[in-house]
């Protein structure tokens, strides 16, 4: 198509210097104005047309094939109406224009024919180009919807993987936040045991104290008690000693008559009046004397 162009382009050039030169011819009246007027009009149709087809991006060869058919048929009828006009004006050229008319209709009906045929082929070629136009229409279309699909599956995943994220710290801070609780939990429970250790450790020592001092006081009670009843239990028996040597010196004439004085039980010897009997006195037998001490009924 550049070719056409460039050839397009060279063509009008030459036609404007032939206008140039017909405009030269017409004012200096010389009758060459007709000469350069002709091939000027055919050169510059040729070379618009040209240029036309050069200009214009054709992906298939059936249209170039179309524009130098409807050159043919304006150049027949360039041609004709000139053949026509000599005829009327009588120039003596009309043969020669009407011989170059028909040349050109041949050309023009065997393009046409040419063309016949060639129009199914066309539309079949235009089928084709219409599909795969469509199909890559399609292409694009379904390489859109792919790459809309995996945006949305990015995003999606984007997404998924964020939510994913948020649920991890979600379980990590309640992980957390539980780990947290039970460990105040567990201290809690220490410093109660340990609180309770300590009281009951306390209260133990308080209450091993209190037992202490009780039975300290018991026994410095019950030693003080035993001391009284020792010191009371040997002022009586000094007493009755003493009682016992009066009663000898007062009874010994007749000791010798109470001898063989004998007491079944301690009843006897209240009764008697004798109670307590010392080992040396009358009637004292042993099984009077229950606790071995040498006097007996002393209770």
């Amino acid at each position: 198509m550049a070719i056409l162009s460039n050839i397009g382009a060279a063509l009008f050039f030459i036609a404007f210097i032939l206008l140039i030169l017909c405009i030269i011819s017409f004012f200096k009246k010389n009758g060459k104005a007709k000469q350069y007027g002709r091939p000027t009009v055919i050169l510059f149709m040729i070379s618009i047309l040209l240029i036309g087809m050069g200009t214009t991006k054709s992906e298939h060869p059936v249209i170039d094939f179309f524009a130098t058919l409807s050159l043919s048929l304006i150049l027949f009828i360039f041609f004709l109406v000139l053949a026509i006009l000599s005829v009327i004006k009588k120039t003596g050229v009309a043969k020669k224009q009407f011989i170059i008319t028909a040349i050109l209709f041949v050309i023009f009906v065997a393009l046409s024919s040419i063309s016949a045929p060639s129009s199914e082929k066309t539309t079949a070629t235009n089928k084709q180009v219409a599909s795969n136009k469509a199909e890559k229409k399609d292409d694009k279309k379904k390489e859109a919807d792919e790459k809309t699909q995996k945006q949305e599956d990015e995003k999606r995943q984007a997404e998924e993987q964020a939510r994913k994220q948020e649920d991890e710290k979600r379980l990590a801070d309640e992980q957390a936040r539980k780990q947290q609780e039970e460990q105040k939990r567990l201290a809690d429970e220490q410093a109660r045991k340990q609180q309770e250790e300590q009281k009951r450790q306390a209260d133990e020592q308080a209450r091993k104290q209190q037992e202490e001092q009780k039975r300290q006081t018991d026994e410095q009670a019950r030693k003080q008690q035993e001391e009284q009843k020792r010191q009371a239990d040997e002022q009586a028996r000094k007493q009755q000693e003493e009682q016992k040597k009066a009663q000898q010196a007062q009874t010994q004439p007749a000791a010798s008559n109470n001898s063989n004085v004998t007491y079944k039980n301690c009843t006897e010897v209240k009764n008697a009046g004798k109670a307590p009997l010392y080992r040396d006195q009358p009637g004292y037998s042993s099984k009077l004397d229950r606790d071995g001490d040498g006097v007996a009924c002393e209770k």
